[in-house]
């Protein structure tokens, strides 16, 4: 019961970090384009952990492993994004 609680809940603090890193971007010029995505990557996932919380009865360990990918494809996409960003141009 431990281990569950506590990686629900480091992985929603961790989705939560997503969409708060995500959603500046969307405002600043040189980060603007193509953060839709991550946006839409990061709510997916925060969705994905909110629903496996509150619905009982789902196979915990298919739930879990489809947020880490989620959470995991925003960070391919965010370490990109930065990349992209940094380059002058």
């Amino acid at each position: 019961m431990v281990h569950r609680t506590t990686t629900l809940a480091r992985l929603l603090w961790l989705s939560f970090g997503t969409l708060l890193v995500s959603s500046p971007w969307l405002r600043d010029q040189r980060m603007q384009h193509g953060s839709v995505v991550g946006l839409i990557l990061a709510w997916l996932a925060t969705f994905t952990l909110w629903f496996q919380v509150l619905v009982h009865g789902l196979p915990n360990g298919l739930m879990e492993k489809l947020a880490i990918v989620l959470i995991l494809l925003w960070l391919g996409w965010a370490s990109r994004h930065l990349l992209r960003a940094a380059q002058p141009q």
